[in-house]
């Protein structure tokens, strides 16, 4: 961690923080916002995908804290096959995953007790989506979802107003969940999707 530091420090003295920001920060801000957006409105259909990424993640950061690159991609691969072949540790990563950088964006400079909070809460909300998973991903990726969007589309127009802020997440969070939600479909409609999704998870189980 001492050399990614040094790296940082350096690259920041030289500016190339500032230029890489100036030059594709827009860019980056608008990436992000297309995927708080699809995650919101379709955070339950794109969960394997979601789940791959944040596993993907996960195993970079677990080899960048060792300072190789071939242990980060190798960190990488791994947790990304294993978010993709396991669906249930999947869903545990995708739910602390995205609840705690929609914590870390709400509160954006914690305190170490406070980041143990994310964490707690994060791994809390993992658990409960292994145990109800229809339910808590939708609503965990339509808030989460709604709230990183209207953060985002705040940067990107350069508005300050946290009003509209709070109500543009509101908004966007309850569009999602009636989205995702479906309450138009008749109950025999998520039985029949969950069955789909069994019947998946047991011939991959079954293939193994």
């Amino acid at each position: 961690m001492n050399e990614l530091s040094t790296v940082y420090t350096l690259l920041d003295k030289l500016g190339l923080l500032d230029e890489f920001y100036n030059t594709y920060g827009p860019y980056i801000l608008k990436a992000a916002l297309a995927f708080a957006l699809l995650n919101c409105f379709f955070g339950y259909k794109l969960r394997k995908v979601w789940s791959c990424i944040f596993g993907l993640l996960l195993g970079v950061g677990a080899g960048l804290a060792n300072v190789a690159l071939i242990a980060a991609a190798v960190g990488g691969i791994l947790f990304t096959a294993l978010a993709f072949l396991l669906y249930r540790i999947g869903m545990f990563f995708l739910c602390i995953g995205v609840v705690i950088m929609t914590l870390f964006q709400l509160f954006p400079t914690p305190t170490f007790s406070t980041i143990c909070g994310f964490v707690v809460f994060g791994v809390v909300m993992g658990f409960l989506a292994v145990i109800k998973e229809h339910n808590v991903v939708i609503c965990v990726t339509a808030i989460c979802g709604g709230i990183g969007s209207a953060r985002l589309i705040m940067l990107l127009t350069s508005n300050t107003n946290s009003i509209l802020m709070v109500l543009l997440a509101v908004g966007l969070s309850a569009l999602g969940l009636f989205l995702q939600f479906k309450p138009w479909k008749e109950k025999e409609y998520w039985e029949k999707e969950e069955e789909k999704n069994q019947k998946k998870r047991d011939n991959k189980k079954s293939g193994r």
